[in-house]
């Protein structure tokens, strides 16, 4: 699609709809539940972030490695030779994600090591499981955070509303409140918007070219938007440049 010369996609349809209905929501809650949830959005986005970085390695450490480590033993243990632990590692290779699969090399294994188990982790799955408790140490802390938090905005928005409903008609300051709540509709959400960027971002980084990419993921690598959205996101800052 053609907009005033600018070639459009469903993605940068995608975040820019985003936006407006953030606007939209904003104007009709009012500034002081929105500043509650800008607030919220805000914190929340980077507490999700931040944790999953600086926890990952720690949850990593303690809880996966192990199991993982355990669970690779038990299969050699079961195999009958190392030829067998070798065919099961590329059979296991053949069904994850291409991206992921690219890196995965079993040439360079050296079979003759005295800890294989270690081996094996270090050098062809730890980024794999790294990326799996990254992300659902991020699910985990979205969660949490914003079920607890939406309570409390729950207990809020039903205690203003009964006072709406004493005072009558709007007022004045009603109305301003409308307005200014959606003025700050629109920083709530760029930040949701950079936040969707970021994950893009991240996906687009796990494939070498577009010729790998899904049709999905080709439109957003073609997005515009989220190029220029990319070029200005503070979430990139946040994250140490990971995304």
């Amino acid at each position: 699609m053609i907009i005033f010369n600018y070639v459009v996609n469903y993605i940068d349809i995608l975040l820019a709809a985003i936006l407006l209905i953030f606007v939209i929501i904003g104007y009709c809650r009012g500034l002081l539940i929105n500043v509650i949830n800008f607030i919220r959005w805000s914190l929340g986005l980077f507490l999700c972030f931040y944790v999953s970085e600086k926890a990952t390695p720690l949850v990593y450490s303690n809880y996966v490695k192990p199991r993982a480590l355990e669970a690779i033993n038990k299969n050699i243990v079961t195999s009958t030779n190392l030829d067998e632990v070798l065919k099961n590692l590329q059979d296991f290779s053949q069904k994850i994600p291409k991206p992921l699969a690219d890196s995965v090399d079993f040439s360079k294994l050296n079979i003759s090591s005295d800890d294989i188990a270690n081996e094996i982790l270090k050098n062809y799955f730890e980024g794999i499981l790294m990326f799996a408790v990254k992300a659902a140490l991020f699910i985990l802390m979205f969660a949490v955070f914003f079920l607890i938090t939406g309570i409390i905005i729950t207990v809020i928005r039903k205690r203003r509303r009964k006072k709406e409903q004493n005072r009558g008609k709007k007022s004045a300051l009603r109305v301003t409140d409308k307005l200014l709540g959606g003025v700050l509709g629109i920083f709530k959400g760029a930040v949701t918007v950079f936040a969707i960027a970021s994950v893009f971002v991240l996906l687009l980084a796990l494939y070498d070219d577009e010729a790998q990419m899904s049709g999905f993921m080709k439109e957003v690598n073609n997005s515009q938007l989220l190029k220029l959205i990319d070029s200005v996101n503070p979430f990139n800052a946040i994250t140490g440049g990971l995304l």
